[in-house]
């Protein structure tokens, strides 16, 4: 297992900083403008223009999606999003230890290790999460939405929408190059690149490309990749 699951496992969570241990002293000593510990969500949706770059420390971190470890297919994303909803998934007690559970990969004994990337969850389809990427209407990864590659997926194979589902949420995992939240994204190379949780999940990510079995695919974030074996090995969308 790779050292970035022991990593994640140090992180719990703090009302309205919710960064990772070693992030913490590197994120503070940066202008305070740089990110927002709202736990509000009307405010957070009110002052969206005005606050639409800043890290929504009030939210969890997601710096990855899935079991990081057994997942055969990588998909590299800047950073979680943000549209005001989350607030609301985050406090919710379902959604939160599910969103916990992933960041420690705690999938044993929780109902959840049939569906270890929770927005590929049925029971998750109220999520923002579960709308960006599955939903009849998603509009997740650009070209192509994972919606339509499951009902490809389901055409092909004569499965049932629940194993279509099953099958795609234990073989893909989503790694964020920054873990935390946000509406945009304008965050510099120099901050990024010195970001602790960065460096581990690059570390990572060269450890899943030495595995020619993985399939490893570039989303977003392509610009700080230094690795020629995660280059050469990659797929970019």
């Amino acid at each position: 297992m790779h050292q970035i699951v022991d990593y994640w496992r140090m992180f719990q969570p703090v009302d309205g900083f919710n960064v990772h241990p070693n992030d913490k002293d590197y994120i503070l000593k940066h202008n305070p403008r740089l990110y927002t510990s709202n736990i509000n969500g009307d405010i957070a949706t009110k002052n969206r223009d005005k606050e639409k770059f800043l890290l929504q420390l009030g939210l969890l971190p997601q710096p990855y999606l899935g079991n990081i470890e057994k997942s055969t297919i990588i998909m590299l994303m800047l950073n979680p999003g943000f549209s005001g909803g989350e607030f609301k998934e985050h406090n919710e007690p379902g959604s939160q230890q599910a969103i916990l559970n992933t960041i420690h990969q705690n999938f044993r004994n929780n109902g959840i290790s049939e569906y270890p990337f929770m927005y590929i969850n049925p029971k998750f389809n109220n999520t923002e999460g579960w709308k960006y990427l599955c939903g009849k209407k998603g509009y997740g990864l650009k070209k192509g939405r994972l919606r339509d590659c499951l009902d490809r997926f389901r055409d092909i194979s004569h499965k049932t929408d629940q194993e279509v589902l099953r099958f795609f949420s234990q073989h893909i995992s989503f790694l964020e190059t920054v873990p935390y939240h946000s509406a945009g994204f304008n965050l510099t190379n120099k901050f990024i690149r010195e970001l602790p949780s960065f460096k581990m999940a690059m570390d990572y990510l060269n450890y899943k490309a030495e595995d020619q079995n993985n399939l490893i695919f570039i989303i977003r974030g392509l610009r700080f990749l230094d690795s020629e074996l995660v280059k050469k090995k990659c797929h970019c969308f």
